[in-house]
């Protein structure tokens, strides 16, 4: 008896809140700059090369911060932008911290353009993660900002607030339904959700972000890096493990930062299609976290695949 009265409670709370709940779950977008022109971007020459800043957390939650900015930039690589990986990145901001005596953040835009070697970084914040359950309803909401800054001017170029709800469950009629609804609102709130979330949200900004042309002379290409090392030997055997799954990539040895870097590397490839799916199935099949390298025509470092 006592558990059939706890399940009326929460179902007339539920009643109580669902109205309001579902005009929340309507998107809250805002755009502060005209992302259509995009007069900022070069019209000829090579795509310029953008840095991924660590994501600022505004949330009690730890690990979204990191979590949000790894999806972005995972999305962003697609676009034809030449795109600084992201270790890099973090060893680059390590070194302007010892050598600035400070905090990165405090670094105007034009000296972590010098210090990274990029044209454009992209700041972002996490500014709102919220997660509700009222037994038969849930909802997780994420509200995140993303600008874009040319680092020859410190001007930001473009940005957007961006808010993404997802929710599950309704008002049940029959004490069965109610139970349905309040387990499926349960499992709503496990971890996959959230990242499905996160997913969506970085999906859907960085399809506005414009691009810059494509350069005459012959189609764009695209390598997909699939590790960096300062260790040659832990590179090689990287080589190998991706042999045994029929790939062939090679090593590409790269100076940054005073210190020699061994870049696992496979590519070119001049269809996309192609790319995604070696792409998918070495980060299906090692642990690594591929990226893809995008290159301007004439400027290509081997034989298409």
């Amino acid at each position: 008896m006592f558990f059939f009265t706890k399940r009326l409670q929460t179902f007339f709370t539920a009643t109580c809140f669902f109205p309001f709940l579902l005009s929340c779950s309507s998107l809250n977008t805002q755009r502060s700059l005209d992302s259509v022109s995009a007069a900022w971007l070069p019209k000829d020459g090579p795509p310029p090369t953008v840095a991924v800043m660590p994501f600022d957390n505004l949330t009690s939650e730890e690990e979204i911060g990191t979590l949000v900015r790894k999806s972005f930039y995972n999305h962003f690589s697609s676009k034809t932008y030449r795109d600084i990986e992201l270790t890099t990145v973090d060893r680059g901001l390590e070194s302007i911290q010892k050598a600035k005596s400070g905090a990165w953040r405090d670094v105007p835009a034009e000296t972590l353009g010098r210090y990274l070697r990029a044209d454009f970084v992209i700041y972002g914040k996490v500014k709102d993660y919220q997660k509700l359950f009222l037994g038969v309803y849930s909802q997780i909401a994420l509200t995140m900002e993303v600008e874009m800054v040319d680092c020859r001017n410190g001007k930001g170029v473009w940005w957007k607030t961006e808010t993404r709800r997802s929710h599950d469950g309704g008002i049940p009629i029959e004490l069965v339904s109610l139970m349905s609804a309040t387990a499926r609102s349960g499992l709503h709130m496990q971890q996959e959700r959230t990242l499905d979330l996160v997913e969506r949200i970085n999906r859907d900004l960085v399809a506005e972000i414009p691009e810059p042309s494509v350069p005459q002379g012959g189609p764009p290409s695209v390598d997909i890096q699939i590790a960096s090392f300062l260790e040659k030997s832990r590179a090689a055997s990287t080589v190998e493990e991706c042999k045994r799954i029929g790939l062939e990539p090679r090593v590409e040895v790269v100076q940054f930062s005073d210190r020699t870097w061994y870049r696992v590397v496979l590519g070119p490839y001049t269809e996309i299609p192609a790319a995604e799916r070696d792409k998918k199935l070495i980060a299906e099949r090692t642990k690594f976290l591929p990226i893809f390298v995008h290159h301007s025509p004439g400027n290509q470092g081997a034989s298409p695949r």
